[in-house]
């Protein structure tokens, strides 16, 4: 008798959970960074494929069937950036970088590594994976548009570097 009011009392529980659905999404961008000038590198190009970006475009919420203004939180989970050209060339001419979400004046940190130039890392074409700050990327979701920006320090590479960029984000919706 027990075991059958533990599952009414289950049962009635569960249509009050507000258990939100959500998905995995993944963005990808392209970085070149010049060889030209030679020296202090302080400022990165935009990323291609990572400027103006809006959601309701994105093949995985369009499968999922999902709009922007039903996002109820969104968290970058993993970003790696990897080093495709030359497949030779490693990360040791950076110091620092951040990735940055951005939409008008309001921006939010979404990853960073420092010391990059002390990690070894295994050629070719090498991998870097930043750390994610947690930040909540919902007001940039559901902005008409949004932008992720590269933000560091190092030194010019040897020759131009592209670096693809991969975010991994988890979106709760309603």
């Amino acid at each position: 008798m027990r075991f059958h009011l533990f599952v009414l009392a289950v049962g009635a529980a569960l249509p009050a959970c507000q258990c939100s659905p959500g998905f995995t999404t993944q963005f990808q961008g392209r970085l070149t960074i010049p060889s030209n000038p030679p020296g202090p590198l302080t400022s990165f190009p935009p990323v291609e494929g990572l400027t103006n970006v809006d959601f309701n475009l994105d093949p995985d919420f369009i499968n999922e069937g999902v709009t922007k203004d039903r996002v109820t939180g969104a968290v970058a989970e993993s970003v790696k950036l990897q080093i495709t050209n030359p497949a030779s060339q490693d990360f040791k001419f950076l110091d620092n970088l951040q990735l940055v979400a951005k939409t008008g004046s309001q921006e939010a940190l979404v990853a960073q590594k420092s010391s990059i130039g002390q990690i070894n890392l295994p050629l070719p074409s090498p991998t870097l994976t930043m750390d994610t700050t947690g930040a909540e990327l919902k007001p940039y979701v559901a902005a008409s548009s949004m932008s992720f920006v590269v933000r560091g320090s190092g030194v010019a590479p040897p020759a131009d570097t592209l670096i693809v960029i991969m975010i991994g984000m988890e979106i709760s919706t309603k």
